[in-house]
């Protein structure tokens, strides 16, 4: 049984491996209120292994296992086993998966039956997850920030990020936030015209820009958007939306072109006004799950899509 009674003597169990699946995890912890073990897997990758680091010190939540497991390193499997599969070796409850895609995590959650797991959040991929549990017919439960009707029995829970909100005191400062994002990859837009963009916005708008830039983001693109005039780059220790509560500070507008922190965001400060706005060079359709994305997008109350055109006109600033 998915969620059982408070009461029960086993544990959950919790494998993350990133900051926003952490944060969801908390959530999680204090929602349940049930004794947990924590799993950590470190991938190696840019800044995202300190920043987890650093946000289960600040939450308070000490790791029963770490694991350092980096990509097509198949040997780092090997060094891991007998610590992870000590862990593993207890009866568990439920166990929460951070990412239903993470080739890593999809082997470590082997070692568990089925109707025990419960999938987090992998940002906005958890659409793509539902659409594909759906097809299967595997009413796989999760606790989820988006609004997705269950199928078939399954089992989905509402994370409104409440524990966070008691957690941290805030106040509304009059500033508007860019949120970073590593799309070249994807080449869902070039290096060039994304810096473009950034610029323009920048000279359109009445007050500095404040870009929030992502742990994965190329550090010659995060060099360049630096010499931008009127942008000041912060780069948070953690993840961005406890970097926010951290810091005591609820921004008056946020910006993004297609970023998972908008759903975080908007769930954390319903105040908060939410543009997205992308460039015309902007290829949306890179990303298979985009029409779901932006489905979900205009449920949302204090989110909405601005006019790209707005920002070519550099006279006309606008106070967003």
């Amino acid at each position: 049984m998915i969620f059982p009674s408070l009461h029960s003597a086993r544990p959950d169990l919790y494998i993350v491996e990133t900051p926003f699946q952490l944060l969801c995890a908390y959530e999680a912890i204090v929602y349940f209120r049930r004794p947990f073990k924590l799993c950590l897997r470190y991938s190696g990758v840019g800044r995202n292994d300190l920043q987890l680091q650093r946000l289960a010190d600040e939450l308070d939540l000490r790791p029963d296992c770490s694991l350092l497991i980096r990509k097509h390193r198949w040997q780092d499997f090997l060094k891991s086993a007998p610590k992870y599969l000590l862990l593993a070796a207890r009866s568990y409850e439920n166990v929460f998966i951070g990412s239903y895609y993470s080739n890593v995590l999809q082997v470590l959650s082997r070692l568990f039956r089925k109707n025990q797991l419960v999938l987090l959040d992998d940002g906005v991929a958890t659409f793509l997850v539902q659409d594909e549990l759906q097809t299967k017919r595997r009413p796989t439960a999760l606790y989820t920030i988006f609004d997705i009707p269950p199928f078939g029995g399954q089992n989905i829970t509402k994370n409104k990020f409440s524990a966070l909100r008691r957690r941290y005191s805030i106040s509304k400062r009059d500033s508007i936030i860019f949120i970073g994002q590593e799309l070249f990859s994807s080449e869902s837009i070039s290096q060039e015209a994304y810096i473009k963009f950034i610029s323009e916005l920048a000279s359109s708008i009445c007050s500095s820009l404040v870009y929030i830039a992502h742990r994965a983001e190329p550090l010659d693109v995060i060099e360049r958007v630096e010499q931008i005039p009127n942008v000041t780059v912060v780069h948070p220790p953690m993840g961005i939306e406890l970097f926010f509560l951290k810091e005591a500070w609820q921004p008056s507008t946020v910006i993004s072109i297609c970023s998972t922190a908008i759903f975080s965001l908007s769930a954390l400060f319903p105040e908060t006004r939410i543009q997205v706005l992308q460039p015309d060079e902007f290829d949306p359709t890179k990303f298979s799950h985009w029409p779901l994305i932006k489905r979900a997008l205009l449920t949302l109350s204090n989110v909405e899509f601005q006019r790209v055109n707005d920002l070519h006109d550099p006279s006309q600033k606008v106070a967003f």
